[in-house]
């Protein structure tokens, strides 16, 4: 009994908050711009509007939650990852509002990108999108037994995963 109530009372180590709008960029609505202060927000479906800190709106428990058998938080983790890149680039602009380099100009323009695409209203698209094209990709690859083997010995090789993915910031090993 001790173990099972043991089991029920440990707090998990996985995060279950998946912010589909990062904390860090939410920040920037505070009056200090600090993800510990409070901003408000505005629901306009209900028509209401409450104050709250970052951490506790933009978020859908499990959104990214993987049930393949990997890690299930990987990709909340790479998305963490990504704005510890992103987020002194939105708290230096805070504070001192200025032109950016080539490369936080890029950083800006996947942090864009990849903030679209985890809203979950995008989730259906990327799902037909998926539907749409998997079985082309898995014929593709499985069209050889060889064919399979190649690929699958170029992937386990390689630390640069871009020239399968075609995504630049795997090829910047960025995150």
């Amino acid at each position: 009994m001790r173990r099972w109530l043991k089991a029920m009372c440990a707090k998990s180590t996985e995060p279950r908050k998946h912010h589909y709008i990062s904390q860090c960029w939410l920040a920037g609505f505070t009056e200090n711009g600090k993800k510990t202060e409070r901003f408000f927000v505005t629901d306009l479906v209900r028509r209401k509007q409450w104050t709250a800190k970052p951490a506790a709106v933009g978020y859908k428990i499990d959104l990214y939650r993987a049930s393949d058998g990997a890690d299930p938080v990987r990709w909340e983790t790479k998305l963490g990852e990504f704005e510890q890149i992103i987020a002194p680039l939105f708290r230096r602009f805070f504070v001192e509002p200025g032109l950016v380099s080539p490369e936080e100009l890029y950083d800006l323009q996947v942090f864009a990108a990849i903030q679209f695409i985890r809203l979950p209203a995008f989730r259906p698209f990327i799902e037909g999108v998926a539907k749409q094209n998997y079985p082309d990709i898995l014929s593709s690859l499985l069209r050889s037994r060889e064919h399979l083997e190649r690929v699958s010995k170029r992937c386990a090789s390689s630390t640069d995963l871009s020239f399968e993915v075609g995504w630049p910031p795997f090829g910047r090993n960025r995150f």
